[in-house]
């Protein structure tokens, strides 16, 4: 059995693992994935149709610091470069496989001891308290960390926290 950590639609990946694999997962730590029935946030993303050169770059820029970033002093070029190749990679759309509740469905049929990390400025999934009161629906037992002065990308924009919190969930 392994441990695994699931960042955004990763955690909805992991949980069904986990659901369909029972033996394999030890534990499941989900960092801030989307899937639960709870508000959204106020996401507005610009159309990168049609945009070329430095407006392309400007919009993507743009793209990450609404849904991934929280600080833009955080919004490097290592953080744009990373977010761009993730960005074109894409093979699919992945909002229809989490929303509303795939997370929860998925949940249902997990085992393993769920743990959650959060980060405390996430645009995407807001309201930490509310999220964790998601989950614990489902996980009544979860230990659920926040890590602090950070976005949804919570393990780039604050990885010190973020690496501390992770060690500590997996003892």
């Amino acid at each position: 059995p392994i441990d695994i950590i699931g960042f955004s639609f990763g955690g909805i990946l992991a949980a069904h693992l986990a659901s369909r694999h029972p033996a394999r997962a030890r534990r499941i730590i989900l960092v801030d994935p989307g899937g639960l029935n709870t508000p959204l946030g106020n996401i507005n993303l610009q159309r990168l149709r049609d945009l070329e050169g430095a407006a392309w770059d400007q919009a993507v820029r743009a793209n990450m610091l609404t849904i991934m970033l929280h600080d833009p002093a955080r919004a490097d070029a290592l953080a744009t470069a990373i977010y761009r190749q993730g960005m074109l990679s894409a093979r699919s759309n992945p909002r229809p496989l989490v929303l509303p509740d795939h997370l929860i469905r998925a949940l249902v049929n997990v085992n393993a001891p769920v743990d959650a990390i959060w980060g405390a400025l996430d645009n995407a999934h807001p309201d930490p308290a509310k999220q964790e009161a998601a989950l614990r629906v489902l996980c009544p037992d979860m230990q659920f960390r926040i890590v602090p002065d950070a976005g949804h990308w919570c393990m780039f924009e604050n990885a010190e926290a973020f690496n501390r919190i992770a060690l500590d969930l997996l003892g």
